[in-house]
């Protein structure tokens, strides 16, 4: 859970491009004063081997997300550049409390996210993890086959009936907390325009990737 009493947050949209049933999201509602929402272009993902639909899916999502997160009275910054160099830049340049995302379980999410749990210890950034991507935590799913991950679908089903209910969905919110202009001045400032680049200041086009889908379609 976010910390009570915080007045700025950072919530890390990865693969949960979505404002509806997004329990770390909602999490800040009536806790945190301002609440950052960021997606950031990771280059560790080799953007030659993605295909065009691939890319045109994202970019509508990240438009929709935007809008969505708009008529919620905030907006969506996307930035350039390896998370665990954008972090500590983006905890100086907003003096945040807590660090929110979306649990996820492939190999290279996981060593991801550990480093930027110690880049966010070091800056006293608390770091707030919610599970949401899966009905269970798979870290749940394994303790109850005791380590045996199930090879058939009714082994798995076996495992799954004794997890309980899943949690119910999180309501859609119809407000977030503020993303004042001062923030985002104060992070263009602290990140640089390589990094800012995307950053949609005054609810401008997501620049990176309208440029990028307007390549594709000059090639």
């Amino acid at each position: 859970m976010a910390q009570a009493g915080s007045s700025v947050a950072i919530h890390w949209f990865r693969k949960g491009l979505r404002i509806s049933d997004n329990a770390a999201l909602s999490s800040h509602i009536g806790v945190s004063k301002n609440l950052v929402p960021v997606f950031i272009l990771d280059p560790s993902f080799n953007v030659d081997s993605i295909g065009t639909i691939r890319w045109r899916f994202l970019a509508d999502s990240l438009r929709n997300l935007n809008e969505n997160l708009q008529r919620c009275g905030s907006q969506l910054l996307i930035l350039r550049g390896k998370p665990s160099e954008i972090f500590p830049a983006l905890f100086t340049a907003t003096k945040a409390q807590t660090l929110s995302w979306e649990h996820d379980t492939e190999p290279y999410a996981k060593n991801r996210d550990d480093a930027i749990k110690r880049v966010a210890e070091m800056h006293n950034v608390a770091v707030s993890i919610h599970h949401s991507h899966t009905l269970f935590a798979t870290e749940t799913l394994a303790t109850i086959a005791k380590g045996n991950i199930p090879s058939t679908y009714k082994a798995f089903l076996k495992v799954v009936s004794k997890a309980g209910r899943p949690p119910l969905p999180v309501p859609t919110p119809e407000t977030l907390p503020s993303l004042p202009q001062h923030l985002l001045t104060d992070i263009e400032q602290q990140l640089g325009p390589d990094i800012c680049g995307a950053v949609p200041l005054s609810k401008k086009k997501l620049w990176v990737l309208d440029d990028f889908m307007q390549n594709i379609d000059d090639g």
